[in-house]
C-alpha cells in the first residue's frame, strides 16, 4: 500500500511539474494567437495549438528532443508503419525542420523512403500523399540539394496526375500550391 502511494506522490509530482512547466507556454501560445486575429478560434481548432505548442517545445528544448526526433522519423523510414503513424511523424518532421535540418539527412529520406511513400496506393493513401506534398514544400525552402530537385518536381507532377485514383481534388491541390510556392 505505501509503494501505491508514493508512486501516486511522484506521478503527481511529475505532473504537476509538466503543468507549471506548460502552463506559461500555452499562455503565451494562446495569447499570441489570440493576437494575430485569430479571435476566439483557439478555443475550437486544437490542431493549430498542439502544432504551435509542438514547435514551441522543439525550438526551446532542441537538446532535449532532437534525438527523440531523429529517432522516431527513423522509425518511420524503417519499416511499414500504418498510414496513421507515418502522417503523424510526417507532420512533426516538417514542424521541427528548422530546428532539426543539420542532424536529419531529408535528401536520402526524400529517395529512399518518400519516392516509396508516393507511389503506394490503397485506404488512407490520399492522406499521405497530401502530407508529403506539405511535408516537401516545408523542407524545400530549408534543406534540399540541387541534385534533388528535379526528384521534388517529379513528386509532384505524380501527385498533380488527375488520371491516378489517389491523387483526390485535395491532394491535388495541395500539391500545386506546394509547387507554386517554390
Amino acid at each position: 500500500m505505501v509503494e501505491k502511494l508514493e508512486a501516486f506522490d511522484k506521478m503527481l509530482q511529475t505532473s504537476y511539474n509538466f503543468l507549471l512547466v506548460l502552463s506559461p507556454l500555452c499562455s503565451d501560445i494562446l495569447t499570441s494567437i489570440f493576437r494575430l486575429g485569430g479571435g476566439d478560434a483557439w478555443e475550437f481548432e486544437i490542431r493549430p495549438c498542439s502544432e504551435r505548442l509542438f514547435t514551441d517545445l522543439v525550438k526551446n528544448f532542441k537538446t532535449l528532443l532532437v534525438g527523440p526526433l531523429l529517432s522516431l522519423f527513423q522509425s518511420a523510414a524503417s519499416g511499414d508503419q500504418s498510414v496513421v503513424v507515418k502522417d503523424s511523424v510526417y507532420a512533426a518532421m516538417g514542424l521541427s525542420a528548422d530546428v532539426v535540418f543539420q542532424s536529419f539527412d531529408f535528401d536520402a529520406f526524400l529517395t529512399s523512403t518518400l519516392v516509396n511513400d508516393v507511389q503506394r496506393t490503397g485506404p488512407g493513401f490520399k492522406v499521405l500523399r497530401r502530407r508529403i506534398a506539405i511535408l516537401i514544400g516545408q523542407w524545400v525552402t530549408i534543406k534540399i540539394s540541387q541534385a534533388n530537385r528535379p526528384l521534388v518536381y517529379q513528386i509532384f507532377q505524380h501527385l498533380l496526375k488527375s488520371e491516378d485514383e489517389t491523387n483526390d481534388h485535395v491532394v491535388r491541390v495541395s500539391t500545386h500550391f506546394r509547387k507554386s510556392a517554390m
